[in-house]
């Protein structure tokens, strides 16, 4: 799947409060920045919220769905409930 919550290292200052809300305590710290752990991350967006930096990001595929949805084919779209995903 990849990463789809990840570290802007330039505004990280480590200040571990994306680690204190992180239900998997999935990120590590190294050189002074808080590394998301993709393979144990849940993508939940909780060290998103905490992060008054704004240094915890997403990967968005908005752009690429707008287009798929603006073509003239049918198409379905199907979202999924079981899947967590801060959208800020």
């Amino acid at each position: 799947m990849g990463k789809i919550v990840y570290t802007n290292k330039e505004k990280c200052e480590q200040c571990s409060a994306c680690l204190q809300v992180c239900p998997t305590k999935s990120i590590a710290f190294g050189e002074g920045k808080g590394e998301v752990i993709a393979e144990s991350c849940l993508s939940c967006g909780f060290c998103i919220k905490a992060c008054v930096k704004g240094a915890k990001e997403y990967k968005s595929s908005a752009d690429e769905v707008k287009k798929i949805l603006k073509g003239t084919a049918q198409k379905a779209v199907v979202l999924a409930p079981s899947y967590v995903c801060y959208i800020g």
